[in-house]
């Protein structure tokens, strides 16, 4: 991940926010992912992103500066195989990936029979590999609750394939 010296943006430390834990042997190990909803906004030129950049560059430079994104156009459409390895061939290794489930799949899949939808909805997302961070699966607010409907999509869901829901 590239440096974030001289760019403004404030560095994560380790430890609790209120330092309680300073010095404790006791500390939780492992890695936050922090990142933002998107990254194509040519309005962040030139506070977030260098100045000229655009298209292509934007995600690449995005990954200059933090360790996660989640891809919104998901939502709207499968991403193809060569989306994703485009994805993933402008970015570092240590990136991860949160994807928006596909707003039609996600919806047959509550509706219809999730043994047949969550299937073709999460096999893309497969060509992610490790660099997927979870794929966010959003219950649109309007949906009323239904246990039986969430209880068949958790038990459809691949076991090895972090889920985040949205409700």
């Amino acid at each position: 991940m590239g440096s974030l010296e001289g760019s403004g943006l404030p560095r994560v430390q380790g430890g609790s926010i209120d330092g309680s834990d300073a010095g404790s042997p006791e500390r939780s190990h492992g890695r936050l992912y922090a990142g933002t909803s998107g990254f194509s906004y040519p309005s962040w030129v030139p506070a977030f992103y260098p100045p000229g950049t655009r298209g292509d560059a934007l995600l690449r430079s995005y990954a200059e500066r933090l360790p996660a994104v989640e891809l919104n156009n998901t939502f709207y459409q499968h991403p193809t195989a060569s989306k994703i390895e485009s994805w993933l061939a402008a970015t570092p290794p240590d990136l991860r990936f949160t994807v928006k489930a596909q707003k039609g799949g996600s919806f047959r899949a509550m509706r219809g029979d999730p043994g047949t939808t969550v299937p073709w909805l999460t096999a893309p997302y497969r060509l992610f590999g490790e660099r997927l961070g979870s794929v966010l699966y959003r219950i649109p607010e309007a949906t009323r609750r239904d246990d039986v409907a969430l209880a068949a999509l958790l038990k459809a869901w691949p076991r090895d394939m972090p889920l985040t829901m949205e409700f």
